[in-house]
């Protein structure tokens, strides 16, 4: 069987004064459905002969990157063993129909992606049409259709919303500050801010004191502070809920069923902790397999049960000295 060594790009003469460009294979091709053996492909690709003008050299110039760009692909091809870009036939044919075909096979991931991109080539695409700048136009389409669509379903929401309910329409005199109001949602807001902030300043405190330790520790530490957002996740959940209820019922001025909500609140946040806080102690280290490697699993257990009897200096020996 001839197998292709090398590519060259050639070009011969037309009648109207320009070149065509073609690929010539040696020693050549030889098909196995026809046993024909194949030395050239045309490129459909035209230059000036003479170029008269610096338009012309332009065109001259933007032509032969785009053939040059086909011969480095056609080679490369070749190299590994891949020479399915003979067959013209498969080359035409529908790549789309041949993606519908495959989704069969594959989950609703590929479903999606194939209506995107069936919109994105408007419904016509060959197999001779894939190729590196196709792919990356498509990537771009599609993180800028995520963009519009998020911005469209918000457009939408915000007419459906005004529509249905006309109390939420924006009105000039909205626009005005309520210097009352204001000061309500501050006092409210700065226990908020003030516990969000010491929340944080005490992670950075204690994620730098980690730190010291090294890479095994810190993903323990990390690991610890997984199981401890999961543990807490139900009681902030509890505590959403409770703000939003009672804001409701100050909204209705009734303070007697905020206290009740308060007090249902804490018994479950109560009961709920219990329970969260056995099922740690019983079952973290199992917990922080779902994080760790096994070395670090090791160094999590030995860390859990010496972690309360660490001498201070030994945390930061950087301010012992």
């Amino acid at each position: 069987m001839l197998e292709c060594k090398t590519v060259t790009l050639r070009t011969r003469p037309l009648k109207n004064g320009m070149l065509s460009y073609y690929l010539d294979y040696y020693p050549g091709y030889r098909d196995q459905e026809t046993m024909k053996t194949i030395r050239h492909e045309g490129l459909n690709i035209y230059i000036y002969a003479n170029p008269k003008n610096e338009r012309e050299r332009n065109f001259n110039a933007t032509m032969s990157e785009k053939a040059e760009a086909i011969r480095c692909r056609r080679f490369e091809s070749i190299v590994n063993d891949r020479y399915d870009f003979f067959d013209r036939h498969k080359l035409k044919a529908d790549f789309l129909e041949y993606y519908r075909r495959q989704l069969r096979k594959h989950d609703q991931k590929w479903e999606f992606v194939y209506h995107h991109f069936y919109n994105f080539v408007h419904g016509k695409c060959t197999f001779e049409e894939i190729d590196i700048d196709l792919c990356n136009k498509f990537r771009e389409y599609l993180l800028n259709a995520k963009q519009l669509t998020q911005a469209l379903s918000a457009v939408v929401a915000a007419v459906l919303l005004f529509r249905k309910y006309p109390m939420m329409r924006m009105r000039r005199q909205d626009l005005r500050l309520h210097g009352k109001l204001l000061r309500q949602i501050t006092v409210l807001a700065i226990p908020i801010a003030v516990q969000s902030a010491f929340n944080n300043l005490g992670n950075l405190v204690a994620q730098s004191a980690v730190n010291l330790f090294g890479e095994a520790t810190m993903a323990a530490y990390t690991a610890a502070s997984r199981i401890g957002t999961l543990a807490l996740m139900p009681v902030e959940t509890i505590g959403s809920s409770l703000s939003v209820y009672a804001s409701q019922n100050h909204g209705a001025g009734k303070p007697q069923r905020i206290r009740q909500g308060v007090r249902a609140s804490l018994q479950l946040s109560l009961v709920v902790s219990t329970v969260l806080g056995v099922f740690l102690l019983l079952c973290g280290r199992q917990m922080a397999g779902l994080f760790l490697a096994a070395p670090e699993i090791t160094l999590f257990k030995t860390l859990s049960s010496t972690f309360p009897r660490i001498p201070r200096r030994q945390l930061c020996p950087e301010q012992s000295q």
